[in-house]
């Protein structure tokens, strides 16, 4: 007999529009035009976030902004298990399923910074967002879903300064305080061959959940921006962020709940853009290191390179429109005929998983297979002190498969967001 996490499960409530779980973009801005934010400044608080070397370019000697996304995701599993119809006679197999759409519907994400010019060199910003997220919930669905039920939330806050080397170059660095809060739920059950057919029956399902566990977290990030009349540069790297959640899944048994490590993972990108009259253009390439990021790469996940298209026009002094389009491989893959032999430790639990069991995570808790996004955006100036800019973000249906000899899962998800956001200037 050996035991089976039928379900193994953390998720993130705050299933965005995203690479991997980080945000395609935080200012509405930004958003707008895909997610460009390291060669082009676009919303100070994108620039606190991607590339803090562009603060000193924003006019103004006081800028604040409160900002809000309404995220609606869409997740459905399904899973088919070949399991004992008979566990006292040999040879009798039965084809089960399950199908379900996660409750998770709709989470209200909110932002706010300030930035201000201290000199003519120098600018101090401070900002507070979610960052990074996903949530699944099926609670009451069948046992072969596991009854999952998890929440990850993921925010920082990010003090930061730009200084201007010359009127064209200026270095940027920001601190990360970060706080992250994980919940776990599911049921793990034990799988037993009892008639040595080869083909396995649940029994002895119990909720395995420690509750919720919350834990802080501190980096770094450094830029460096460019700018002429025309034309723009940037470069940024941002650090990883390790968090370790304590007591909050019990992966054996034995009444005893673990800990679980997730390290948010380090970034490193480059952008350019282009001022042409009305038009301006942007262009970024990101590189999300997951498979060096503890948790994450236990789990399999891959790195990610994102390529981050944008543009803006003034179609009028007041109004802008923005488009773009954003594209990050999802970091969770296929896995078909994956093993069922325990063979892979996580660090601080006590059990030692199978390759499919990771994978069956992947698909059901962290269905992460968001990978195109179009968006659209706008900027209204009501005055010459205050700006309105709104953005809409729709990722189109993406799905990750996973097998293993008795069982497949399918999980699939497409996401729709609407963002707003007010910015003064002083």
């Amino acid at each position: 007999m050996r035991k089976l996490l039928l379900l193994s499960a953390l998720s993130f409530t705050l299933t965005y529009a995203t690479n991997g779980d980080e945000l395609v973009g935080i200012s509405q801005s930004s958003r707008g035009m895909g997610g460009v934010g390291v060669g082009l400044p676009t919303g100070f608080l994108e620039s606190i976030l991607r590339n803090p070397a562009w603060l000193p370019f924003y006019k103004g000697g006081f800028l604040f902004s409160f900002e809000g996304v309404l995220f609606v995701p869409k997740v459905r599993t399904t899973v088919y298990a070949t399991l004992d119809a008979d566990d006292a006679r040999p040879g009798y197999p039965a084809l089960f399923s399950a199908s379900a759409r996660s409750r998770d519907e709709a989470f209200l994400i909110p932002s706010a910074g300030l930035a201000y010019r201290v000199s003519r060199r120098l600018a101090l910003g401070v900002a507070a967002f979610g960052v990074s997220g996903m949530g699944v919930d099926y609670r009451n669905e069948s046992p072969l879903l596991a009854q999952v039920r998890t929440s990850f939330r993921f925010m920082r806050v990010v003090p930061s300064l730009g200084y201007l080397l010359s009127p064209r170059l200026s270095v940027g660095l920001g601190l990360h305080l970060s706080w992250g809060s994980l919940e776990l739920n599911a049921l793990s059950c034990e799988a037993k061959d009892a008639d040595g057919d080869g083909l396995i029956t649940f029994t002895g399902c119990r909720p395995a959940g420690g509750g919720g566990s919350s834990a802080f977290g501190l980096g770094f990030s450094v830029g460096l921006a460019f700018k002429t009349e025309h034309l723009y540069a940037g470069l940024a790297y941002r650090s990883p962020v390790y968090a370790r959640y304590r007591r909050v899944f019990d992966s054996d048994g034995d009444g005893r709940y673990e800990d679980l490590v997730l390290e948010q993972p380090s970034e490193l990108g480059a952008g350019a853009g282009l001022r042409l009259g009305r038009l301006l253009a942007g262009l970024d390439l990101r590189r999300l290191n997951w498979s060096e990021a503890a948790g994450y790469r236990h789990f399999g996940w891959r790195d990610q390179w994102v390529l981050a298209l944008g543009g803006a026009y003034e179609v009028s002094p007041r109004l802008t429109l923005r488009a773009g389009w954003n594209y990050g491989k999802s970091p969770v893959r296929d896995a078909e005929g994956a093993s069922s032999y325990p063979s892979v430790r996580v660090p601080y639990f006590t059990k030692v998983f199978s390759p499919y069991e990771l994978y069956w995570l992947n698909a059901v808790a962290f269905p992460a297979v968001a990978e195109h996004h179009l968006t659209l955006g706008f900027g209204l100036k009501l005055g010459p002190k205050a700006e309105l800019n709104g953005s809409l973000v729709y990722a189109p249906p993406g799905s990750v498969r996973v097998s293993s000899e008795h069982q497949t899962v399918r999980s699939k998800m497409y996401q729709l967001s609407f963002g707003l956001g007010l910015s003064w200037s002083f």
